[in-house]
């Protein structure tokens, strides 16, 4: 991993980072907004026996807000016990 080249990350705001994820969005015209990856990974996230608090802090939310805007995903399959 040493070898690893990363890029350089000039972005000081999570909002400029959204806006310049939006803007390219748009430009390559993608079917879905940039929140459906989101969505996709709290979900799997939730499947893959993580963490409820975790995977709200990763998402910046605390438990019951997490709970209350990812619950209609969670909800379609069965729920896993907590």
């Amino acid at each position: 991993m040493s070898d690893r080249i990363l890029p350089r990350i000039t972005i000081k705001a999570n909002e400029e980072y959204g806006s310049r994820l939006a803007a390219k969005w748009r430009q390559l015209k993608a079917p879905e907004t940039p929140y459906i990856l989101r969505h996709a990974y709290t979900v799997c996230r939730y499947y893959a026996d993580c963490k409820l608090d975790s995977v709200a802090d990763w998402m910046g939310h605390n438990a019951d807000r997490h709970l209350k805007r990812y619950h209609r995903w969670i909800a379609e399959k069965n729920p896993r016990e907590e």
